[in-house]
């Protein structure tokens, strides 16, 4: 039972790492969209009409929350 706390600090540890790591890292968008056209739409139709835009097109809630970090 002495394990138990030391693998849920290493899991903790190893999460928050994987965090920190996507976080740094550039959105990954889909194939031809850049950011500055995410922010583009957001800023002349606003995050809910874009949000909407791109439920309808198609795209997934993956890919929609990847489109988000562009906006941060």
């Amino acid at each position: 039972m002495t394990r138990f706390p030391l693998v849920l600090v290493f899991g903790a540890v190893l999460l928050i790492a994987t965090c920190v790591k996507a976080r740094s890292e550039p959105p990954r968008l889909p194939a031809g969209v850049t950011c500055e056209q995410v922010r583009a739409m957001v800023a002349e139709h606003g995050r809910i009409y874009a949000y909407a835009w791109a439920r309808l097109q198609g795209y997934t809630a993956a890919q929609i929350s990847e489109a988000k970090r562009c906006l941060k």
